[in-house]
């Protein structure tokens, strides 16, 4: 194999391989060496390294050979001085070779080496990205971490306070219920204290042998003056009674919680949807505006029967949805004196006012009991004048697109 069997890069010596293929190609096949019959007949751009080094060693064997491949070379203008020097004296260019060839391997290495640093360094950037993601995603979640400890620790102490709350509303119910019972106790002593004086009273009458009816009408209007007052202090007491009877302290202990009446946000009051959030909450009194609401029902017959008794029976809707005290007010078109008050059918408050307009009346009774009431006028003065705590006055438009709804439904 010749000196070259040392050397396993071959690639620095290519041209020279290139001139001896050339050299060989154009010689017949009977003046080609044996051994390099095979390397001569090899196609294609590369032969195989076994081929080259055959190739390489007879040109350092056979001088002649040699000269003929330099020819070759030196004709095709190669610009290769290490060939050129090889191919002159193979044995002093030898150690050149080994040096080019440990030089193109140190190359390699080192392009290598910065491809590794390259690489290295992409994933040491790579690294830091993931770090900081690490920490970034740590910090986040000790932070969501943090803020549902801080949320669970308000929602605890939230829910503690509304069983402090309600645990204090059901004391207070209870005492007030305990003193409505104490209050109802006490009546029923003041009842039966005078239905004793009555008796007494009754007992001396009759030990005086006489009938009220028989003696002068002087004399027995001073005998029978302390009875009758006795009565009317009863009748008296009686009505003031009414509000301790025990069936109704759980429903006024119940409505004194109820929040104020208000519209909620969100909600116009001259749209149909504010009367079922306001059915929701419940109201004590609705008060209506008859004639402004038949206007908009029946605006060329608003003051005739047929539109009364339409508002009426859309009214009565109401009384059916909240179970609330609804009152209708029309004014002087129906009478001209006084005013007359009638309960519907249906259930329905209807009041009709000859002193003075129905807009006065609505105000009178806003301000003349403390009910949560509602007043519905598209009237915007009547909505100025009954502002107070716990009424609410929304359009007539809303109550009329309402009731036509539930008829639609």
């Amino acid at each position: 194999m010749g000196n070259m069997g040392k050397i396993d890069d071959l690639s620095m010596l290519a041209n020279v391989i290139k001139a001896a293929r050339s050299e060989l190609m154009d010689r017949d096949s009977e003046d080609v060496p044996k051994k390099l019959s095979r390397a001569a007949a090899a196609t294609g751009k590369r032969i195989p390294p076994p081929h080259q080094r055959a190739i390489l060693a007879h040109i350092e064997a056979d001088e002649g050979f040699r000269d003929a491949v330099r020819e070759v070379f030196v004709e095709s203008d190669i610009d290769d001085p290490l060939g050129l020097e090889y191919l002159t004296d193979p044995a002093a260019a030898l150690s050149k070779v080994e040096l080019a060839v440990a030089t193109g391997h140190t190359e390699q290495l080192q392009a290598a080496l910065e491809a590794e640093k390259a690489e290295t360094a992409k994933v040491r950037d790579k690294l830091a990205v993931s770090r900081e993601r690490y920490e970034s995603a740590k910090s986040e979640a000790s932070k969501k971490l943090s803020e549902r400890t801080e949320a669970d620790k308000r929602a605890r102490s939230g829910l503690g306070k509304a069983a402090r709350d309600a645990q204090e509303r059901a004391e207070a119910a209870t005492r007030a219920a305990q003193a409505f019972q104490r209050d109802l106790g006490a009546r029923d002593t003041e009842i039966e204290a005078l239905e004793g004086k009555i008796a007494r009273l009754n007992e001396k009458l009759a030990k005086r042998g006489s009938s009220p009816s028989q003696r002068p009408e002087g004399q027995r209007s001073s005998v029978l003056g302390d009875p009758t007052e006795i009565a009317r202090d009863l009748d008296g007491l009686e009505r003031r009674l009414r509000t301790y009877r025990e069936a109704h302290v759980g429903e006024e202990v119940q409505r004194a919680e109820l929040p104020p009446l208000a519209v909620p946000k969100g909600v116009s009051p001259s749209d149909a949807a504010v009367i079922d959030a306001m059915i929701e909450q419940r109201p004590d009194r609705v008060i209506i505006d008859g004639y402004n609401v038949s206007g908009l029902i029946a605006p060329d017959r608003f003051a005739t029967r047929e539109a009364r008794d339409d508002v009426v029976h859309r009214a009565a809707k109401l009384v059916r949805e909240t179970g609330a005290t609804v009152v209708v007010v029309f004014d002087a078109h129906q009478s001209t004196e006084g005013t007359s008050t009638l309960i519907s059918a249906e259930g329905v408050e209807v009041v009709f006012e000859g002193d003075t307009i129905a807009d006065d009346t609505i105000a009178a009774m806003v301000h003349a009991d403390s009910d949560r009431c509602i007043v519905i006028t598209n009237d915007r003065e009547i909505h100025n004048r009954v502002r107070r705590s716990g009424c609410v006055s929304i359009f007539s438009t809303a109550f009329v697109s309402w009731t036509e709804h539930l008829n639609r439904s």
